[in-house]
């Protein structure tokens, strides 16, 4: 069995098995906001994605959407983040839309969220630089797609610091 020491891990954990959280009203820099009391969920493309944690025995703590999905960055072989597109983009998905932090979920830093323009003129959220992509085998508390080759680079789960989780 896997436990959480801190009560931060515990909420998002609670707001994990949820599939859904609500939201303070906390804005990122490109000032996205939900509503108090409003629930965000992985949303339709350009929809609110809130981003929380997961874990599981053997393995980091990686980032997942409010409902479970884990999110994933494509790294080349020296570390930078590599662009998803042509066979890549056959297994992932970018992650689009604006992003905000699950309620009470103080592992995932406000300040490593951004965005870039994504493929289609979507908007494509960013974390610690990187742009975040789905796997489209991966259901909630899915992690299929750790370790794949995605284009020139390898998928890999993001930790709450930015982090790839190693294999």
């Amino acid at each position: 069995m896997f436990r959480f020491s801190t009560g931060a891990l515990s909420a998002a954990a609670l707001c994990f098995g949820l599939g859904a959280c609500a939201q303070k009203g906390k804005t990122t820099a490109a000032d996205t906001a939900v509503a108090p009391g409003e629930v965000a969920v992985a949303a339709a493309p350009g929809g609110p994605v809130t981003l929380t944690v997961a874990a599981r025995p053997g393995e980091a703590v990686y980032l997942t959407d409010a409902a479970g999905r884990a999110v994933y960055y494509i790294a080349g072989p020296n570390g930078a983040a590599v662009e998803c597109t042509g066979e890549c983009a056959t297994e992932f998905d970018p992650v689009t839309g604006k992003a905000v932090v699950a309620t009470g979920d103080s592992t995932v830093k406000l300040a490593l969220i951004g965005q870039v323009p994504g493929p289609n003129g979507a908007t494509q959220v960013t974390y610690n630089g990187k742009p975040l992509y789905y796997h489209r085998g991966d259901q909630a508390g899915d992690t299929k797609g750790q370790g794949m080759k995605a284009g020139n680079g390898e998928a890999s789960l993001v930790t709450p610091n930015g982090d790839k989780v190693r294999k």
